[in-house]
């Protein structure tokens, strides 16, 4: 569950621009990629083409 938190314009901006100024590699070893990121879980694909199939049948 995530959590909202309301500020103001100026102080968004600041921490925006706070986030920007990292230096390349800060993170280094902070966040970690799993090797299958980018594979589709069959459930989902098979649930995708079957949507697609069924938008191309009533075209």
């Amino acid at each position: 569950m995530s959590t909202i938190i309301q500020v103001n314009k100026h102080e968004a901006k600041s921490q925006l621009s706070q986030m920007a100024e990292r230096k390349p590699g800060s993170l280094k070893g902070r966040i970690r990629i799993a090797p299958d990121f980018d594979t589709a879980d069959a459930d989902i694909a098979e649930s995708m083409l079957a949507s697609i199939c069924k938008e191309s049948d009533h075209e």
